[in-house]
């Protein structure tokens, strides 16, 4: 299925369906929920903080000498 499915299937449905559907999602996966807070309200320095945190704490741990290059990479994408 492709986005262009998607996008038919969607415009099909009504209002309510679609709130319905976007709180399902907000609640079941992280990286949705961080997405739709930033949407509502965009607030670009505490993401940058919060993104830069990550990637300081990937690539130099306060803790340990492990380094977490994938969880890098995932912060900065």
């Amino acid at each position: 299925m492709g986005i262009g499915a998607v996008k038919k299937e969607l415009a099909r449905r009504d209002k309510e369906e679609l709130i319905k559907l976007l709180a399902e999602l907000y609640s079941k996966d992280k990286a949705t929920r961080e997405f739709l807070d930033f949407y509502v309200n965009p607030d670009e320095e505490a993401m940058h903080k919060k993104c830069r945190e990550r990637i300081s704490q990937a690539f130099f741990p306060k803790r340990g000498y492990k380094l977490r290059l994938a969880e890098g990479k995932k912060a900065i994408a």
